[in-house]
């Protein structure tokens, strides 16, 4: 039969008639071949004349991307732009700025307040301040360099203007920590003690290290120093240690310290033969000391009866070594009395015998002994 309405031709296989307005949806399963709509024709399977929307504008086949920013060239060697986009990865704004970056070097003077690591060489002509400066190779820096924290140089760096180095940078040589919290560690290279010093000390060096020591007398006001002059058997200025008094018991031996004094005293005469132990004598070629150690005489006067030097007997000990004789007892020893004659005896009709010991380090392990005995 006839079909009607909307539709045109016979059944089973009606078309849709012409001129035919659908205000609802059309459900299309199958092809659709070359049906005609007016104001928004379907052409076989292209579409066309159709309002689109969203994110396009225009109609189909041919709509285009909707306006969202403004077309334009951004950027260039004096401006960096600076790129807004919506959620949809779009440009939707631009805006430019000066090229600069607080962790580089800037181009024409500034403040780098990161760290400024050279790998492979730098030139610099201006002004720079930076916060740190890691030197891998060499660099020239022409102008003036300001260093806030830190140096580390490894290649060369030339400045060939003033460099500044703040507070926090690293400092060596005889000097430890950092600049604003150093410390001197070394004198020409020798180690300082770090312990606090004693009261009323002086700087002395130990053969170690400068540490803190007695203080150094003399008549003088040189120091205790003895010159150098030209005696042949002097290698090298001598020391004098303090000169201070101690004390020692009326019998046994008397250890002189050449450290802790240089002018000790019996309390009481001695009652029997004594040795002299001398310690801390210096070990260093060319170095002196002095020590002195007097007796208050009974009714019988004694003499020394030997020497030990840093530990080490002198002819044993218990006898006084010969005038001009060497001997070996892991050191050396060769005493020299004054006047060329041993000791014979003390005085026991005068108050006081004094004997005066001077021990120079002519060669390793090798002492000249200066002997004097002075009756009072």
């Amino acid at each position: 039969g006839s079909a009607g309405g909307s539709l045109a031709g016979t059944y089973p296989n009606p078309a849709i008639a012409a001129n035919v307005t659908v205000t609802g949806l059309i459900n299309i399963s199958g092809t659709l071949t070359a049906p005609t709509i007016t104001n928004g024709t379907i052409s076989g399977s292209t579409l066309s004349n159709i309002t689109v929307g969203g994110d396009l504008t225009g109609t189909l086949p041919n709509p285009t991307l909707a306006a969202v920013g403004t077309s334009g060239t951004y950027g260039s060697a004096t401006a960096v732009p600076i790129i807004v986009t919506d959620s949809k990865g779009r440009v939707t704004g631009v805006t430019t700025a000066a090229p600069l970056d607080s962790t580089k070097l800037p181009t024409t003077g500034g403040t780098i307040t990161g760290n400024l690591v050279v790998a492979s060489g730098l030139t610099v002509s201006g002004a720079t301040t930076v916060n740190s400066l890691i030197n891998q190779t060499n660099s020239t820096i022409s102008g003036n360099l300001t260093v806030i924290s830190g140096v580390s140089v490894s290649g060369s760096l030339t400045i060939s203007g003033s460099a500044v180095m703040t507070s926090g940078s690293a400092v060596g040589g005889d000097l430890t920590g950092t600049i604003g919290n150093a410390k001197v560690t070394k004198l020409q290279s020798y180690a300082v003690s770090s312990g606090a010093p004693t009261a009323n000390a002086m700087l002395v060096y130990s053969g170690s290290q400068w540490t803190s020591g007695p203080v150094v007398s003399g008549t003088t006001g040189t120091g205790g120093i003895i010159p150098y002059a030209t005696n042949p058997l002097l290698v090298a200025p001598l020391e004098q240690v303090v000169v201070s008094s101690g004390v020692i018991s009326s019998s046994g031996a008397a250890t002189l310290n050449v450290v802790s004094g240089g002018v000790y005293v019996y309390t009481a005469a001695p009652t029997s033969a004594w040795q002299i132990q001398i310690t801390n004598v210096p070990t260093t070629v060319g170095q002196a000391v002095t020590v002195t150690v007097g007796t208050n005489n009974g009714a019988t006067a004694y003499l020394p009866s030997g020497f030990t030097i840093n530990g080490y007997t002198v002819n044993g000990g218990t006898t006084l070594p010969a005038h001009g004789t060497a001997y070996t007892n892991t050191i050396t020893v060769t005493a020299f009395y004054q006047g060329g004659t041993i000791w014979s005896s003390a005085d026991a009709t005068i108050n006081y015998d004094f004997y005066a010991i001077t021990l120079i380090c002519t060669a390793a392990n090798t002492y000249v002994m200066l002997l004097g005995q002075t009756k009072f």
